[in-house]
């Protein structure tokens, strides 16, 4: 109770910059199958997505639906679009290059446009190096965006740059504390991603507004709500997230989570069904959280539902 009383309190006293969703990059559907650029992301369906068409009412709808929701991947369909929400980023496995070389947050008609719901950083640019940033600093190889925008947050500029081949495969974070003109570039592997703070008295506020997410995150995790259907799962390589996953459905999370249940240690253990010995990619699903087999490769036999 202490803890909801002083989040309350700090609301109220303090008036925050404005929060809203940003653009994050282009990105491919994780699977052949044409599903999320995340594993595990939550698909709104039924009369709540035919009035998405746009990336801005994708988050927003999933803001609506969890609070936990921290990132929106939205594909732009004829009519409307295809929304999915999640509480982890993609990786940069599933990032591709924007459409147009403005810099600007363009995606192919293909491809997912990705969004951080909030945030109090807004989508500057696209740009070929790093020249007009003052005082760049900072570099962290990591797997999805999560805590870049923590890292920079009490700085005026964030860079993100996607690094999608050679030694190192990830993101890199930089903070700076201002731009001067830019020379603009498709978003892509090794350009500079970048994000600005709009209030340049933001950082006055940024200890009371540390402790108020912190606050509220720490509450979230505890419960680790998930819409209704859906399991809290443990994320791989980070231990204090976590996403929803139907586990009665999701090919690779089968009848429970393949990395845990979040704060639920007595929970079954998932299958992979795409990864099952002698099946062929593409052969199975998962339906009623059992894995399926439809056909087997050359030297295995189809029996009794697995190849042998």
């Amino acid at each position: 109770m202490k803890s909801i009383i002083l989040t309350l309190a700090l609301a109220s006293a303090f008036v925050s910059p404005a929060i809203a969703a940003t653009f994050t990059g282009c990105y491919s559907s994780a699977s052949s199958s044409g599903s999320s650029p995340v594993s595990g992301a939550y698909k709104i369906t039924g009369t709540a997505a035919t009035s998405l068409t746009t990336s801005d009412a994708c988050s927003s709808a999933c803001q609506g639906i969890s609070s936990s929701f921290t990132y929106s991947y939205f594909l732009p369909g004829t009519t409307a679009g295809t929304c999915y929400c999640s509480t982890s980023s993609a990786t940069s496995a599933t990032y591709k290059a924007s459409k147009t070389g403005d810099g600007s947050a363009t995606c192919d008609s293909s491809l997912f446009i990705g969004a951080k719901i909030s945030t109090t950083f807004s989508f500057y640019q696209c740009a070929k190096s790093s020249s007009s940033i003052a005082d760049l600093s900072g570099s962290n190889n990591l797997v999805g965006l999560d805590s870049c925008w923590g890292t920079c947050e009490s700085n005026q500029v964030l860079v993100i740059i996607p690094q999608l081949s050679g030694y190192s495969t990830g993101f890199q974070c930089k903070c700076g504390t201002s731009i001067t003109s830019v020379s603009s570039s498709k978003c892509d592997n090794g350009k500079y991603q970048i994000y600005k703070h709009s209030d340049a008295g933001y950082a006055s506020q940024l200890p009371r507004k540390r402790l108020r997410e912190r606050l509220e995150q720490e509450a979230l995790l505890k419960h680790a709500h998930c819409p209704n259907g859906l399991t809290p799962c443990n994320v791989e390589g980070a231990p204090d997230a976590f996403e929803c996953i139907d586990t009665s459905t999701e090919l690779e999370s089968c009848g429970g989570c393949m990395y845990g249940a979040y704060n639920n240690a007595t929970a079954p253990a998932g299958v992979d069904c795409s990864t099952l010995a002698g099946v062929p990619l593409g052969a199975s699903t998962c339906t009623r959280g059992q894995c399926e087999v439809f056909t087997c490769d050359k030297g295995y036999e189809l029996i009794g539902g697995e190849c042998i």
